[in-house]
């Protein structure tokens, strides 16, 4: 009886993980040759200045001090 062949598991270089790219399709429109799974998100950008909810706030500068 044959083995079947393995399969790579979905990782980095399998080709089948989702990745995100942070710019717009207005600008940059998406390549012709993309995988499906390469995906157009637009800009990433923190201009929302709404409190953190809950403890995130505490937790977030706890993590601001340990990295400084």
């Amino acid at each position: 009886m044959a083995a079947r062949p393995l399969r790579e598991p979905p990782g980095p270089r399998s080709g089948e993980l989702t990745r995100v790219h942070g710019f717009s399709g207005q600008v940059v429109p998406r390549p012709e040759d993309w995988r499906p799974g390469l995906e157009n998100a637009g800009y990433w950008c923190p201009h929302d200045t709404r409190a953190l909810p809950g403890g995130l706030q505490e937790f977030r500068e706890a993590l601001d001090r340990l990295t400084s």
